[in-house]
């Protein structure tokens, strides 16, 4: 009953609201929302006739391949900031577009595999992404996205083998990871770039090394996150062995160093004798397996050591070096080609998501599972549960968070090159004690897609 007056008095407020609103202003909402809807409908008269046109007369370079694409998802989300104290509501609308292109093996086929190495023929991608997502009532909140992308692989008769890869990704979203989340649930304009090589050698299809190193790089606009921009130089190197034509055993050792240099440079009261820079040293032990052609994964444990650069942190606190175990693990059943099922399992370190946290330990454990219905519908779901552990954070409580997320979605093939989907997804976050209720979050949202690819 309590409810149903609260939302009463809601409502009325919305009314309230609108009446206040000048003619204006309606006028103006009005034109927003006509040619908002006027731009979906001419979207999808441009977009169809160009994929029908594609689909009857391919057009290839050789071994290039070029895929454009286009997506459109509309949604309802109770709670679009992940704010526990001041809820929005609204409807969300994202277009994209996409181009990519391809060349050499284009479904890459694989020379071996021992251990976790999967060593692809010569190919090269590159491609980019644009999306841009609007808000109905809440258009502050809106946001484009840019994602350019590129790969490359080269595989000598000699057994040895080249890989590099380039990502990179300026956004704004609402609903990005901790870390990239503001204390107000708005948006943060940030960027982030990945690159990696890796270098490796197949003996006699027995026996592999690998080394590889990335480069992560973020930054963030706004001054006031500023001291959440890093660098990360990761290098490692791996042995594996292949026992059986059906198992193999691989070992493999991960240093990595980031380093908070705007806190170097002096950002937000931070130095460089205070910063929250940290070298991390990772090392595992696993197996691969594919026994059976419906089962097949990886196991992967092992140890991990995370040491700070300075004593204590710019509040006074003294950082804690610590040590834990850490995992990846991915597991696949395919009792039959209409069916597959997932389970997932990740624990490790994370950077810093808040000045008074210079990081903690995330595990990750998830389920899902995929099931065609015929040729055209597809029911597929997840649900993740992740343990945020923070308790080594400086001056502060045994402080820990659970993170609870499920969806649930039907695909539904119109034709080769054009899919729509629905789609419910719930998370909620919860701590562990009062004193963090502000940081927890549920969340409820409901969406609809549709989905056009096509090959020229």
């Amino acid at each position: 009953m309590v409810r149903a007056e609260a939302a009463g008095g809601s409502m009325d407020r919305g009314r309230q609201w609108k009446l206040n609103l000048s003619s204006h202003e309606r006028v103006s909402k009005m034109k927003t929302r006509m040619a908002f809807f006027s731009g979906v409908v001419m979207a999808f008269l441009l977009v169809v006739p160009l994929a029908e046109a594609a689909e009857l007369g391919r057009i290839r370079m050789g071994k290039m391949v070029i895929v454009p694409e286009a997506t459109y998802e509309t949604g309802y989300s109770s709670n679009i900031t992940f704010d526990k104290n001041n809820k929005e509501s609204d409807w969300r609308h994202r277009f994209g577009l996409g181009v990519r292109a391809e060349y050499g093996d284009t479904n890459p086929t694989f020379h071996t595999r021992v251990g976790k190495f999967a060593v692809s023929k010569n190919r090269m991608e590159a491609g980019y992404d644009f999306s841009y997502e609007v808000y109905t009532d809440n258009d502050q909140y809106n946001y484009a996205e840019h994602h350019p992308y590129a790969s490359v692989s080269y595989q000598a008769p000699i057994g040895l083998y080249v890989k590099a890869d380039e990502s990179f990704l300026k956004t704004a979203d609402l609903y990005g990871i901790d870390e990239f989340r503001g204390r107000d649930g708005g948006n943060i304009d940030r960027w982030t770039n990945r690159a990696g090589v890796e270098v490796g050698y197949v003996h006699k299809q027995k026996y592999t090394i690998r080394t590889t190193y990335v480069n992560y790089l973020q930054r963030f606009d706004d001054r006031e996150y500023q001291w959440k921009d890093r660098i990360d130089h990761q290098f490692g190197v791996a042995l594996g062995s292949r026992i059986t034509p059906k198992l193999s055993a691989f070992g493999e050792y991960r240093f990595t160093t980031a380093e908070y240099d705007e806190q170097n440079d002096g950002v937000n009261g931070w130095n460089s004798d205070n910063a929250q820079d940290y070298d991390l040293h990772e090392y595992f032990a696993g197996i691969a397996f594919d026994p059976t052609r419906k089962l097949r994964g990886e196991i992967k444990l092992g140890y991990g050591e995370r040491d700070f650069d300075h004593r204590a942190d710019r509040f006074g606190d003294a950082y804690s070096d610590t040590h834990t175990w850490v995992a990846e693990t991915a597991l696949f059943y395919t009792p039959r080609a209409s069916t597959t099922v997932f389970l997932s399992a990740h624990r490790g370190f994370k950077g810093s998501p808040d000045q008074d946290s210079s990081s903690y330990v995330d595990t990750t454990m998830g389920i899902g599972a995929s099931q065609n219905l015929g040729r055209r519908v597809t029911l597929d779901g997840d649900f993740y549960w992740s343990f945020l552990n923070h308790e080594d954070e400086p001056g502060a409580d045994r402080k820990y968070f659970h993170v609870y997320r499920a969806r649930i979605g039907v695909d539904y093939l119109i034709f080769r090159w054009w899919r729509v989907g629905l789609e419910y997804a719930y998370s909620r976050k919860v701590a562990n004690n009062s004193a963090f209720n502000d940081e927890e979050y549920e969340v409820n949202d409901l969406g609809l897609n549709t989905h056009i690819v096509w090959n020229f």
